[in-house]
């Protein structure tokens, strides 16, 4: 008949197996998700640094900004016609 304290050293023992298993786990996700995250900011960088980008952000920017100020003199003027 097992004693009341080998029972215990048992499921402390599984326990402390389950505790490890998990935080292995944990940091093998984690060294995972850093990895991608150091590429993801390698990649970002790399594509804010080009001159493409760079040129396609301002042509954004100002189509934009035109179809904006059109809107809003289309508004002005339906406005003051009414």
């Amino acid at each position: 008949m097992p004693t009341r304290k080998s029972g215990v050293d048992s499921k402390l023992a599984s326990l402390q197996a389950t505790v490890t298993a998990h935080t292995e786990e944990d940091t093998r996700r984690f060294n995972e998700v850093a990895e991608k995250l150091d590429s993801i900011a390698t990649d970002v960088k790399s594509l804010l640094e080009s001159r493409s980008f760079q040129r396609g952000a301002w042509k954004m920017v100002v189509y934009t900004s035109t179809a904006i100020s059109t809107l809003v003199g289309l508004l002005i003027a339906y406005v003051k016609g009414h």
